[in-house]
């Protein structure tokens, strides 16, 4: 499952066996350039790319699913990219996405792990879906501003950690997005 094949911007990362962009010629050595989903959960959590995401309870897994799907529609444009970043995220969590698409989501009623860590991976893989078809429209990112403030996470630290996010993309390394919210705890 390629998540980046129509994406208008190249990226290098580190975890890929060669630096991709979007003009790479193929070699012999390296055919088909191809950007693995894996990857970006691999951004988004400390985990080895391999290993599945750490499953929280059923409604948690569910309210992150919503949540993704609310910023991935918010800007009214649902992307193959952000089709294919949710369908993975959907699979690696063990719930099937179409309960989740026809389910109300409630955004007073939302159910978060309760270790911080978990809570700051929660909302980056937000941010993650809000930026997988290369751009943050407006809408998203207010909205994830709302969801930051639901989630209990500094407003202030929730846009340092959006910028940071979207000036990085794919290469925004977690442990840095964890250190900017713990900047901001009093």
């Amino acid at each position: 499952m390629e998540i980046f094949e129509d994406h208008p911007k190249g990226y290098e990362l580190k975890q890929m066996p060669l630096s991709l962009t979007q003009n790479h010629t193929p070699t012999r050595s390296h055919p088909q350039p191809h950007f693995v989903i894996r990857v970006i959960i691999l951004v988004t959590s400390t985990l080895h790319p391999n290993q599945p995401l750490p499953l929280g309870n059923t409604e948690e897994n569910r309210t992150h699913l919503q949540m993704l799907l609310e910023v991935a529609l918010a800007d009214e444009n649902f992307t193959k990219q952000e089709n294919q970043f949710l369908e993975h995220i959907a699979k690696q969590l063990g719930i099937e996405l179409e309960d989740v698409v026809h389910q109300y989501f409630d955004p007073n009623n939302i159910t978060l792990p309760k270790q911080e860590p978990k809570v700051f991976a929660f909302f980056h893989r937000l941010i993650l879906m809000a930026i997988v078809d290369g751009e943050i429209d407006p809408k998203e990112r207010g909205l994830l501003l709302e969801f930051g403030i639901r989630m209990g996470l500094n407003p202030s630290a929730v846009l340092e950690v959006i910028d940071y996010s979207v000036a990085h993309g794919p290469k925004a390394v977690p442990t840095e997005v964890v250190n900017i919210f713990y900047r901001y705890q009093s």
